[in-house]
């Protein structure tokens, strides 16, 4: 079924791109020309599910079709990008020897769309951009010091740390009709893409009274790795929280914060 829909998609599309050479970084179409071209209904639903596969990506605030991920069918565990840019954060912190100091208090963090609270003992590895939103990290159970096991040759991920990433979507209208198949959705691609070891998923009301979702995914196997996703819906918007460990014993914490931060989530307008 997936898969049917994307390739109604791909063929409703992508000959739009195609036909004004929109298939790659230098050459670009903004989300208005492509809807503009669309002779169907569902055309902006369509555009934000190939949008969602990466399959349409970004450049200066434009798009263009990536015919390499059209064609890729292997996928990839969501927010690795970011989970990636938190290791090297690791390395820069090891470096330098930076020590941060941990307190109970939280700071407001917001812009013109949206606000957010989070513990102020997370470190900022980057500030607001529209491709990534926000991205945190923190040393929950372990120390800035990555090590490896020479005798198994294996990399200690366990002193690796946390990470938290907040974003949204102005535009996620069309995507999804309600938060229950959102959630469908969502289910479906954990169990046939992620195929996590275990998983939970459920929806809920945040402290705001938005409607969300909550999914917790668990890999058990090398390297052990605990996931909290919420996907946040108010009127065609959608927020997103992500939290990451590769650290067991962050568990606790880590689910704490993320729903935390979740609850305080908010649309300013």
């Amino acid at each position: 079924m997936e898969e049917q829909k994307k390739q109604l998609a791909i063929n409703l599309v992508k000959p739009i791109f195609e036909k004004y050479n929109a298939i790659n970084k230098e050459n670009t179409m903004t989300k208005e020309e492509v809807l503009a071209e669309i002779e169907n209904p569902n055309g902006k639903k369509y555009f934000n599910y190939l949008k969602s596969l990466r399959i349409l990506e970004k450049e200066s605030g434009k798009y263009y079709y990536n015919v390499e991920k059209e064609n890729n069918t292997k996928a990839q565990k969501p927010i690795g990008t970011i989970f990636t840019i938190i290791v090297f954060a690791i390395l820069i912190v090891s470096v330098v020897g930076i020590v941060f100091r941990t307190t109970n208090t939280t700071k407001t963090i917001k812009n013109e769309d949206v606000s957010f609270e989070i513990p102020i003992d997370w470190n900022v590895y980057e500030e607001y951009s529209q491709e990534y939103g926000w991205t945190y990290f923190k040393y929950i159970s372990a120390l800035p010091i990555s090590t490896e096991d020479e005798s198994k040759n294996e990399i200690d991920y366990t002193t690796y740390p946390a990470s938290l990433a907040i974003a949204y979507d102005q535009e996620a209208t069309g995507l999804y009709d309600s938060i229950d198949e959102l959630k469908q959705t969502l289910e479906i691609y954990i169990q046939a893409q992620l195929q996590p070891e275990e998983y939970y998923i459920d929806t809920f009301t945040t402290e705001k009274g938005y409607s969300a979702i909550k999914a917790t995914i668990k890999y058990t196997n090398y390297p052990e790795e605990i996931d909290y996703y919420y996907y946040i819906y108010k009127d065609g918007k959608l927020g997103y929280i992500t939290a990451i460990t590769l650290n067991m014993n962050d568990e606790q914490e880590l689910n704490e914060t993320a729903l935390n931060v979740a609850n305080s989530f908010e649309w300013k307008k």
